[in-house]
């Protein structure tokens, strides 16, 4: 990737707007951005899923600790994919035809890098770039709901005609390991490294804490609860009862936990719990 770099006029780089600040790589900065002044795009995608209210101190943040940041985006590229496009096609002309671009002036394409961490929809803004500006059917990249979908840097795609731009997209790329973990459960959450790594029972223990540490109690009301709770297996027992999710191997019919965690794992991330979704509000009051 980092030859691929070299070649490139922008960086795109792409992250879940439900933890902005948790989701950045440091890879990024220490081996691919560190040594460049190409025009740098910060989009932060799936914004529909948090409060707007989180948007000015988020991108006070970004621009107080990263100078290289050009420009800052909130997408929602599964909702509103041809606003989103429409918007990111113009900043991106604006950044790459009023760059230096040094010893390639003699060049007139333009590239642009996508990057990011797993799952945050790298491929589906190229996706929607491309059908939106050259009006094309069908997906010219693989799009999953699962972390680790690209697997490879694949070939430049052509998203705008006059000047004419190309976008390259890359795998996810994530740190080998998460700072601590919290920040482990946070990207578990948001399906931006694979669940396989962590246990159902984990990520809903942890998500049950989060939810009762920001006095978020709609889960009380969406369960049907006497009151809140901080014991994760009386919340999965309630869930496996009201749900009938129980062991059917067992003769004894016992409650299938992992279901149950499943369950609320997904109303969570489905907006079912009607929760703030903003996995970031504890880094973003420290900063």
């Amino acid at each position: 990737m980092q030859a691929k770099l070299r070649m490139v006029d922008a960086i795109i780089e792409v992250h879940d707007a439900r933890v902005p600040l948790t989701g950045r790589n440091a890879y990024f900065e220490q081996n691919l951005l560190a040594d460049t002044s190409k025009p740098h795009i910060l989009v932060f995608n799936k914004s529909d899923l948090i409060d707007k209210k989180y948007r000015q101190p988020v991108e006070n943040e970004m621009k107080s600790k990263d100078k290289k940041v050009h420009s800052i985006m909130w997408t929602d590229f599964k909702h509103k994919p041809m606003v989103a496009a429409a918007d990111l096609i113009d900043i991106v002309k604006d950044s790459v035809t009023n760059m230096q671009r040094y010893n390639r002036d003699y060049r007139t394409e333009y590239n642009a890098m996508v990057i990011g961490i797993p799952n945050v929809g790298k491929s589906s803004l190229i996706n929607a770039v491309r059908n939106r500006v050259l009006g094309k059917k069908g997906k010219a990249t693989r799009v999953g709901d699962r972390p680790g979908v690209t697997m490879a840097v694949l070939n430049r795609i052509t998203v705008h005609e006059n000047p004419k731009i190309f976008l390259i997209d890359t795998p996810g790329i994530l740190a080998p390991k998460a700072e601590n973990i919290e920040n482990a459960m946070k990207l578990a959450l948001c399906q931006t490294v694979l669940e396989t790594t962590l246990s159902e029972s984990l990520i809903a223990d942890y998500l049950l804490y989060y939810l009762n540490k920001r006095q978020l109690f709609e889960y009380v009301t969406e369960f049907q609860l006497k009151s809140p709770t901080d014991d994760i297996y009386e919340l999965l027992f309630h869930i496996a009862k009201s749900r009938r999710l129980i062991n059917k191997s067992d003769k004894d019919c016992k409650p299938n936990f992992s279901a149950a965690a499943n369950f609320f794992i997904a109303c969570f991330r489905s907006g079912r719990l009607k929760s703030d979704r903003f996995m970031d509000f504890d880094l973003l009051n420290k900063s």
